[in-house]
């Protein structure tokens, strides 16, 4: 298996894993995420890919076998919290062919990698308490819960069928 950057080229093989991490959004949380046949636009990937704050990682095996899309974020401190410069993983998606094959492991090691090498303090990343084998992933990778964000539905929920 081969971990490198992602390039523009790729963006086309990578239609099918950010369509089932997008299906898997939808199905988890439908008040949240609406269906979409192209959740993220070429452009947008593009943007990514040249801008400094972002790393974009893909798996090789036989063809593309997962990505992560991770952001560098600085937070300045103030007089009661210390600044905070962490990495962000935005998404990880294993293609459902490559699923416990190690493949999210090694991206997850090489964003690891990447953190150390920009000197980020830590990894940060949300994950919906549904998941339940994602959240046991992540603390397979020595991961632990430092926060929670909660929600009060003040109204009805959205119409999942659009």
């Amino acid at each position: 298996m081969n971990i490198r950057t992602a390039r523009p080229d790729d963006f086309q093989a990578l239609i099918p894993l950010f369509q089932q991490i997008h299906d898997q959004h939808v199905a988890l949380r439908p008040d949240h995420y609406r269906p979409h046949e192209m959740p993220v636009p070429e452009d947008l990937f593009l943007s990514q890919l040249e801008n400094p704050d972002f790393a974009l990682l893909v798996a090789e095996q036989n063809g593309l076998a997962g990505v992560i899309v991770l952001k560098e974020d600085i937070v300045e401190g103030s007089g009661f919290v210390f600044d905070k410069h962490y990495l962000r993983v935005i998404s990880l998606v294993v293609a459902d062919t490559h699923q416990k094959q190690g493949v999210g492991k090694r991206l997850m090691q090489a964003a690891y990698a990447h953190a150390e090498t920009i000197g980020c303090d830590k990894i940060e990343l949300g994950v919906d308490d549904a998941n339940q084998e994602a959240i046991a992933f992540y603390e397979a990778l020595g991961m632990a819960v430092r926060s929670r964000r909660m929600e009060w539905n003040v109204t009805p929920s959205r119409e999942t069928t659009t």
